[in-house]
């Protein structure tokens, strides 16, 4: 039998980022408040009904702030291959200006070579 699976898509960085952030929060946050009023029952606990509203509100800002710092990730990569790529072809157009000298002095060489042996004649 042929395998018909689809082809697993993988989440986006700044996604995985943000699901592992707020799911942490999510575990310390019920923790706190399940365990917190065994351990310290006269201390002040968040009410549930505000739970599910703090997950959504984490998800929102730590996914926005995620994406925020890929993207600026990705534009200071890309700015930094653009600049390696001037620099490569400034180097290539600085060699073939050197080569080219070269070139023109080696001329040079070989016509004043030729005017003093015309003189010593």
């Amino acid at each position: 039998m042929a395998d018909n699976k689809k082809p697993h898509k993988k989440l986006p960085k700044w996604l995985k980022n943000t699901l592992e952030v707020v799911g942490a929060l999510t575990i310390f946050m019920a923790g706190y408040n399940l365990i917190g009023p065994l351990v310290y029952p006269q201390g002040r606990y968040f009410e549930w009904w505000t739970f599910p509203f703090s997950i959504i509100l984490a998800l929102i800002f730590v996914g926005l702030w995620s994406y925020h710092e890929e993207r600026q990730a990705k534009k200071a990569e890309e700015q930094k291959l653009k600049a390696v790529k001037i620099e490569a072809e400034r180097l290539k157009k600085q060699q073939a200006l050197e080569a080219q000298t070269e070139q023109r002095a080696k001329i040079r060489r070989q016509k004043n070579a030729q005017a003093q042996n015309r003189h010593k004649k």
